[in-house]
């Protein structure tokens, strides 16, 4: 066990990058759902609140991705992590109809809007 967790850290030391975009498109997602729990008003449509949800799970995604990048590789210059870090942002709204579903049948409490979508 201990060696698999060297190993994985050895892993994550060498790639700090995609540390940074698996980091912030995580934030991203707990983002979304934190906001969709507690902050969006169920009284909206549901096509706004999977909006606003996209929105906030980009939009985090993004500036964290970036933020941490540029925390942990500084070197590389900011249009980089900027430009790749959207490229890899663009991609977390299409999975998190699938982490919302997933966690409301795991934790009924959250009740993700993108539960009932089909």
């Amino acid at each position: 066990m201990l060696e698999a967790v060297s190993w994985a850290l050895k892993i994550a030391g060498d790639h700090l990058a995609l540390v940074s975009i698996l980091a912030g498109t995580a934030a991203g997602y707990a983002a979304g759902l934190i906001g969709e729990t507690y902050f969006i008003p169920e009284s909206y449509p549901k096509r706004r609140q999977q909006a606003i949800t996209v929105v906030v799970t980009l939009a985090v995604s993004w500036a964290l991705t970036t933020a941490t990048w540029g925390a942990l590789v500084g070197s590389t210059p900011f249009k980089v992590r900027a430009l790749v870090s959207i490229s890899a942002a663009l991609l977390a709204p299409f999975t998190y109809p699938y982490i919302g579903r997933f966690m409301t049948k795991r934790f009924p409490s959250v009740g993700s809007i993108w539960s009932q979508a089909k």
